[in-house]
């Protein structure tokens, strides 16, 4: 029961551990840090399992599944005996910092929030936007355009950029050159480059690939948080174009297909 000082009373401050810790707890929820449940820590791997499976859910969709978070079973025990391994050998910084190996995926286990002004806030609100229609397919761009050699790739390149402006082309982007470039070439190449997506598409399996994929394009973006924060927010709050930039980007890299 909460005890109202009378006027001019002094309220004395719990000080014990108890008292310590309820005002940390108190003051880390209220600036957007969730509380975990003590149910949901697992013991044997010293993690909140609940909290771990959203977080790569919420970033890493297609590890989901790969890991089989969601049902468990010997990939998910394997993945945190991996987890839990490379903390003891490393430490929880480096972990958070570098993230870790699991068999042939790589997984993020922290993402930065940038400051309020790297957000350039007085352009924040104009960028919140909503597709009108949230489950609709936006289709990628068809990459597979007739012709050969430099007129092909020129082609391909402003099918792109035409989709892009088409669909999103109402976002009020800072510098929508740089925007387009970054999506027709820097992206592409840097996702291409991937070892774990390269090695995926070596062995013909394509929707290995695409989970590869998916989780190179990931760190690429992420990668863009400082000096791209506009791409990022985009990917990071619209669904719609998330999806879109990650089928055009995999259909331009699983054959080999960009500059």
């Amino acid at each position: 029961m909460y005890y109202e000082p009378l006027q001019g009373e002094i309220m004395k401050t719990d000080t014990s551990e108890y008292g310590l810790e309820s005002l940390i707890v108190k003051h880390m929820t209220s600036t957007g840090w969730i509380a975990g449940a003590p149910s949901d820590y697992d013991r044997a791997y010293a993690v909140d399992l609940v909290q771990l499976c959203e977080f790569i859910k919420t970033t890493q969709e297609p590890l989901v599944e790969a890991f089989d978070l969601e049902e468990g079973g010997p990939s998910r025990l394997k993945f945190l005996a991996r987890l839990q391994g490379e903390i003891t050998k490393r430490g929880t910084i480096d972990v958070l910092r570098n993230g870790i190996k699991s068999g042939p995926h790589h997984v993020d286990l922290f993402y930065g929030t940038p400051t309020p002004g790297s957000y350039r806030v007085e352009k924040h609100a104009a960028m919140q936007i909503q597709l009108a229609d949230e489950n609709a397919e936006i289709e990628p761009v068809p990459t597979g355009v007739g012709g050969s050699g430099a007129e092909a790739e020129l082609d391909k390149l402003s099918n792109i950029v035409k989709a892009f402006n088409d669909q999103f082309g109402n976002i009020p982007w800072a510098d929508s050159d740089r925007v387009n470039k970054l999506i027709t070439e820097d992206i592409p190449a840097k996702v291409d480059a991937d070892p774990a997506y390269q090695n995926a598409k070596k062995q013909g399996d394509k929707s290995k690939a695409r989970i590869e994929h998916d989780a190179a394009l990931g760190r690429v973006i992420l990668g863009l948080l400082n000096d791209d924060t506009e791409l990022f927010k985009q990917w990071s709050d619209n669904a719609g174009f998330k999806r879109w930039l990650a089928d055009t980007v995999f259909g331009l890299t699983y054959d080999n297909r960009i500059a």
